[in-house]
């Protein structure tokens, strides 16, 4: 082995190799550069060619040939070795690696070659397939990058293509390009469709994915796992991404083929995509070789939703930091950037959440912050908080909008209590079945504010109804949950007699709880002001959040700055009046 790698040292130019990645300007005896491995802004990368060595007196980074490409290509120092011995000539003598023989793989990788040159033919042929890319905004240019292609609706064309090639039919239908046996005959596997070469993260081409023109189905049909190709191993566009995703020690994770292609079309060139199957172990192993943090990027749909936190699992599993961005419901990368342009991608993918974050803004667009079931359920998801900080964040938020509890500090403590309750119990490996029920919602007058009573009481006299009739419409100027569901069935009811019985009663228990000089135009016009006073409030507060998380947000800072000043002025102007 030692005088394998040895023979390797000796036929591998050390300086050619750095000099692929890094510019270097001779100094001396040495060769100097900016260090690729991290942020250099004056040459500290030494490559001395007598020694074999590099060395970056900045960061640190050191090694040889082999170090070298371990680190740039992310791999096992055994297939570096494997590498750069085929890159020199170089026999291993006592290597016990893959027994593939090498001539088998090429011939293997003729056959796909020619399959790729033949779909890629006939899409300059097919004005279907033409048409089709133009529909979905893919030009000239994409094609050409991404090797695009098309299998004409014919049986046997490809099966022809390779004969006349000199591939053999038996091997071709191991690669998954064609189907049958020699007895009867062979036809094309794919037919009809758009198709996608399929490389690995070396850059050979193992694999195909076809998408049906139109709406047949099945929609897709990828290549089955064969002597080239492992679906579970295999990442599309990881070839493109690996420089980006390496320098950014970050990838982007999205569904498909085209939501690939939007996103480095969008300048996302980290984006990479699992095949036919769901994300696996080995595609989070391959990925940690490459990056520290992951964002996923699926579709806003409910399967979308679940395979992403599906996905947070595996990743982190191996160590992976994750985070989960925002898509407009119904879109993907691909829909977003035909319709909304780059930057829609961009930001989508900059305004990325953790998977605590984005779990609970799914409980609550599931279930709706004021139904009984998300209160059930939220301390359940508000106990997998990490840190103190994420889970006092959330409480702070949740507990001015408790359906029961008007008194935001006292139901920050009930949900600390139900918190703790989970986190004891799992500590202890009970299940969450066998803890006693969290309390039950009891909905009443006092679970609103006194502002809120005030106003909705006017609603209860047709002839003043008008008055409140505005504020119904703004469900934000709510501040208690109880109040925001009285509000939303308000604004559905004419009558009184047309409200939920529950909600009837409790607006007769605030019309016998509020006084007559309580009701006065004066009264309820200070009670409005309070409101919008700690609407301002709650909004000051999310634009200190944005800052905290990013000081130099200046839309944040002069965001904070008008909603301060007007929440200043309403203050001034409730106060002279007496209130």
């Amino acid at each position: 082995m030692n005088d394998d790698r040895d023979e390797i040292r000796r036929r591998i130019d050390l300086v050619d190799l750095v000099s692929q990645r890094v510019r270097l300007k001779r100094s001396g005896k040495n060769y100097t550069g900016l260090c690729p491995f991290h942020d250099d802004k004056s040459p500290s990368f030494y490559v001395n060619p007598a020694l074999g060595r590099y060395t970056c007196f900045s960061c640190g980074e050191k090694g040889d040939v082999f170090t070298w490409t371990m680190k740039t290509q992310g791999l096992e120092f055994r297939e570096a070795l494997q590498l750069l011995a085929d890159q020199a000539g170089v026999k291993l003598t006592s290597y016990s690696g893959p027994t593939q023989d090498k001539s088998e793989r090429e011939g293997w990788l003729a056959t796909m070659q020619s399959a790729l040159i033949f779909y890629r033919n006939e899409l300059g042929k097919s004005s279907t397939a033409k048409t089709y890319c133009d529909n979905r905004d893919i030009p000239q240019s994409v094609i050409d990058e991404w090797e695009l292609g098309y299998a004409p609706s014919v049986r046997e064309g490809l099966v022809s293509q390779l004969k006349r090639d000199g591939h053999q039919l038996v091997e071709a239908e191991r690669l998954f390009l064609v189907q049958g046996d020699q007895q009867n005959g062979y036809t094309d596997k794919f037919f009809g469709r758009l198709m996608f070469p399929i490389r690995d993260d070396r850059g050979d081409l193992v694999g195909f994915g076809g998408r049906v023109l139109g709406d047949g189905t099945p929609k897709y049909i990828n290549s089955s796992d064969t002597p080239l190709y492992r679906k579970s191993r295999v990442l599309y566009g990881f070839h493109k991404a690996r420089d980006r995703m390496m320098k950014e020690r970050h990838a982007v994770l999205v569904e498909g083929y085209l939501d690939v292609i939007a996103c480095h079309r969008a300048g996302v060139k980290e984006a990479v995509a699992s095949l036919g199957t769901s994300l696996a172990e080995d595609h989070a192993k391959l990925l940690k070789r490459f990056c520290d943090k992951v964002t996923i990027l699926y579709d806003a749909d409910k399967a979308g939703e679940k395979a992403a936190m599906r996905a947070v699992e595996i990743l982190g599993e191996v160590g992976l930091q994750c985070r989960i961005a925002l898509m407009p419901q119904g879109e993907d990368p691909d829909t977003l950037l035909r319709q909304k342009g780059a930057e829609a991608v961009q930001e989508a993918v900059t305004k990325a959440e953790s998977p605590f974050d984005f779990e609970i803004r799914l409980l609550e667009s599931r279930l709706g912050i004021l139904s009984d079931e998300f209160w059930e359920q939220i301390p359940l998801v508000l106990a997998k908080a990490i840190t103190e900080l994420d889970l006092e964040r959330h409480i702070l938020r949740l507990a001015g909008q408790h359906p029961a509890i008007p008194n935001a500090q006292s139901a920050a403590a009930a949900l600390r209590r139900e918190v703790n309750k989970h986190r004891r119990a799992a500590q202890k490996g009970i299940k969450n079945e066998e803890l006693p029920a969290a309390p039950k919602i009891k909905r009443s007058a006092s679970s609103l504010q006194k502002a809120e009573q005030i106003l909705l009481v006017v609603w209860l006299e047709p002839e003043r109804r008008p008055l409140i009739k505005p504020l119904i419409e703004e469900q934000e100027l709510w501040q208690t949950g109880t109040a925001r569901l009285l509000v939303l069935a308000l604004k559905e009811a004419s009558e009184f007699d047309e409200l939920p019985e529950d909600l009837q009663a409790i607006l007769l228990e605030i019309d016998a709880s509020i006084p007559q000089q309580e009701r006065t135009d004066e009264v309820i016009k200070s009670a409005e002001m309070l409101l919008r006073i700690e609407l301002l409030t709650t909004q000051i507060r999310a634009e200190e959040e944005v800052l905290l998380a990013d000081p130099n947000n200046q839309v944040a800072a002069q965001k904070r700055k008008e909603l301060t000043a007007k929440r200043n002025s309403l203050k001034t102007h409730r106060t002279g009046r007496g209130n």
